[in-house]
């Protein structure tokens, strides 16, 4: 998402603008310098990949304080 204003220069935002904005966006974003820019979705095989690897590190982690989240998750 690039908002731009009428004289075509990029708008910056501060980051508790950008937390605001992630409240309600549709598509996962990224604050970058100042700017929002929406992130591209995995393949296939990236999400096997992740599937795989959380599987495997859920187990290793069991019983532990820990927890394991996937990279979709907002912080």
């Amino acid at each position: 998402m690039l908002v731009q204003s009428k004289e075509s220069k990029e708008k910056f935002y501060t980051p508790d603008e950008y937390r605001e904005l992630e409240e309600t966006a549709e598509f996962r974003n990224e604050y970058r310098d100042g700017k929002i820019v929406q992130m591209s979705g995995g393949s296939i095989n990236h999400s096997r990949i992740i599937r795989n690897l959380s599987r495997v590190l859920g187990n290793l982690l069991e019983g532990q304080p820990y927890e394991l989240f996937h990279n979709d998750l907002r912080l």
